[in-house]
């Protein structure tokens, strides 16, 4: 027996839902969201559910449509502006999403309940409003529990100014953090951040510059005692990067400042933007940052430098890691 849909109670359950999930994405890349942009995204996946009237589709058909319809919502939803922030925006979109719709297609192909239709991509329940609601708030609080715990050692804004120190010489440039990388030098495990050469060319020992400058290649690797190379991919390809292991660098956010001599320093000979930004921060440079494995006096002594005018950190023991303060 064919379940009767209503019109009404199909579009408010998608757009609760997208909703409910385009901020559960939200959280779990760090995206920087506005509601009203995510309410207007909703409407589109609110809209796309009526496509549950139209006669079975083809299935690469169907799954062209959601595609689509996918990469109009992560548009209007978020602010992004290259292929990585869509990448990221939409592997947080479809994880929530699968936790979602992974339940609801199992309970459906499981149990067939009376109420439950999905067909051509889009599901309709024919529950109560509060039950809707409940499970709903359910599913995202789990969600934003999950983003906590992956998330609870990053800082809350996406830009910070990084002063990086190199046998005593110091520069400093607005960076972006960036949740998606990982960077690290191979052998120690140490964070790596990304420069722009030009950024800090002034504190750069001549091995890289010599290195820059003759455009290196895979065969240079072992060329320059000192210099690390290590491997990225990134969506225009991948390849090595000249790195050097900092004295020190200090990252300061809104609210909070790291230190770490932990780091390494991986050369880009590109531009990371358009100016706004000069290097890049991964999660994994504040994780290192804060554990408690230093000396607290040595920690403290860097803070008071940061804050000063002139940042001058001197060069700390190799055994000496920084914390959060």
């Amino acid at each position: 027996m064919n379940n009767v849909i209503y019109v009404d109670i199909l579009l408010m359950i998608n757009l609760l839902v997208n909703f409910l999930m385009l901020s559960a994405a939200g959280l779990l890349v760090k995206a920087p969201t506005r509601s009203w942009r995510m309410l207007i995204s909703a409407c589109v996946g609110a809209a796309y559910s009526l496509i549950i009237f139209l006669p079975d589709m083809n299935p690469f058909f169907s799954i062209a449509l959601r595609v689509g319809c996918f990469s109009v919502m992560l548009f209007i939803a978020f602010p992004i502006r290259s292929p990585q922030e869509l990448l990221r925006a939409g592997g947080g979109f479809l994880m929530a999403n699968f936790a979602f719709a992974g339940i609801t297609l199992a309970v459906w192909l499981a149990f067939k309940p009376d109420g439950l239709t999905y067909k051509n991509g889009a599901v309709y329940f024919d529950i109560s409003a509060v039950t809707l609601l409940l499970t709903s708030a359910a599913c995202y609080a789990v969600i934003r529990l999950i983003s906590y715990f992956l998330r609870r050692n990053a800082p809350d804004s996406h830009t910070a100014t990084v002063k990086i120190s190199i046998c005593d010489k110091t520069a400093e440039c607005a960076a972006l953090i960036d949740t998606g990388s990982s960077l690290k030098e191979p052998f120690s495990s140490y964070p790596a951040i990304v420069f722009e050469y030009k950024a800090v060319e002034a504190v750069l020992p001549g091995e890289i510059k010599e290195l820059v400058r003759n455009n290196f290649k895979e065969e240079d690797t072992n060329a320059c005692c000192g210099v690390r190379f290590i491997s990225f991919r990134s969506i225009g390809g991948s390849g090595l990067l000249p790195a050097i292991k900092a004295d020190c660098i200090a990252v300061k956010t809104s609210k909070d400042t790291f230190v770490c001599n932990e780091t390494y320093a991986a050369i880009y000979v590109g531009s990371l933007s358009a100016g706004e930004y000069s290097a890049l921060i991964g999660n994994n440079f504040f994780d290192r940052a804060k554990r408690g494995e230093c000396e607290n006096e040595k920690a403290e002594s860097h803070i008071k430098k940061i804050h000063n005018p002139i940042f001058q950190p001197q060069r700390p023991r190799r055994d000496t890691l920084h914390k959060r303060l």
